[in-house]
């Protein structure tokens, strides 16, 4: 793992990741995967202050940090780092991880000005895990196989199925499925399974929202009384 100036970390941060436990702040992601193993992270702070992120392995946190021992630091830390606000106010962090599994990991951001570190989640697809999810989701037959696959492959393909939604998962799976049968996911594509989920969604709330202004009219015309309606 990519663990940098572990020790050189300005000082002026320690109160403040001490309070992580109690006092952090979650903020809307920042942090994402944009490649096979590319992580960025970017956002904006005061002009020239400076900013620092932590990434930790699932189920660690900056009390693990302090506990251990400086050569165990890479058990805990994916990844660490301080950098300079440009004059826009503007920051990145762009960095590489090697071997890391499919997981959630917690990141926080550091800012001067902050009485707490933002802490974001960063869920990471290893592409072996990827590649596996993809193979599966294109070979399925029925809907039911796309859906055993996004279920196992949750955090890979970045899909939970089991949150709540006003729209017929198994109806967008179906839809989905036939769109699979014309074309195969691009599995060099980090994002192709989301993308096709996404499109297909689209599709049934265009399709809805013709109906409805369909319903409207015929209201509108008497062809339809207003408790058949769409309103």
């Amino acid at each position: 793992m990519n663990i940098r100036r572990i020790k050189k970390l300005s000082k002026t941060f320690l109160p403040v990741l001490l309070v992580v436990t109690l006092l952090g702040t979650y903020s809307f992601a920042k942090t994402v995967q944009t490649g096979d193993y590319e992580i960025v992270s970017s956002g904006m702070a005061v002009p020239k202050t400076e900013v620092a992120i932590d990434v930790y392995y699932p189920d660690k946190s900056y009390v693990d940090l302090l506990n251990a021992n400086e050569e165990d630091y890479n058990k805990i830390l994916v990844y660490r780092d301080e950098i300079t606000v440009g004059e826009d106010g503007k920051y990145e962090f762009k960095f590489n991880v090697e071997n890391l599994k499919t997981d959630e990991y917690t990141v926080y951001i550091s800012k001067k000005d902050d009485n707490a570190p933002q802490i974001e989640k960063l869920s990471y697809s290893n592409p072996n895990d990827y590649a596996a999810a993809v193979d599966e989701i294109n070979k399925a037959v029925a809907t039911a196989e796309i859906k055993e696959a996004i279920n196992k492959y949750s955090i890979a393909v970045g899909i939970d199925l089991n949150s709540e939604t006003e729209y017929n998962v198994d109806l967008i799976l179906e839809i989905m499925l036939n769109s699979i049968k014309a074309e195969k996911l691009d599995v060099t594509d980090i994002k192709s399974v989301q993308k096709s989920l996404k499109n297909e969604l689209e599709k049934i709330i265009g399709e809805r929202d013709r109906l409805k202004v369909l319903m409207d009219e015929l209201e509108e015309l008497g062809v339809v009384g207003p408790f058949e309606g769409a309103k």
